[in-house]
């Protein structure tokens, strides 16, 4: 967090590595609360609520990372094999 918040939006950052249609492959977490409706009066509850939010059901109109979001629309199986796929890839 930087000495800017709550007035600038904190940055997002998963250090791990995580295929999700809003996670992009350096990282980078998309959510339209950092992104595009940040106000001070949100707080960091408000940001694990929106991430956790995104977990449960991915924005998919405007995905960070476009494999991950077409194998989601493929079918929720086909999603979970290819994720645990890949992470294994990282693993090795």
């Amino acid at each position: 967090m930087t000495f800017e918040y709550p007035y600038r939006p904190p940055r997002l950052k998963a250090k791990n590595f995580i295929f999700h249609p809003n996670i992009d492959t350096m990282g980078n977490v998309c959510l339209s609360l950092i992104w595009e409706d940040w106000t001070p009066a949100y707080t960091l509850v408000d940001i694990i609520e929106a991430l956790t939010t995104i977990f449960y059901s991915p924005g998919l109109e405007d995905p960070l990372n476009k494999e991950a979001a077409d194998e989601y629309l493929k079918g929720r199986v086909s999603f979970h094999l290819k994720k645990y796929e890949l992470m294994e890839d990282k693993k090795n």
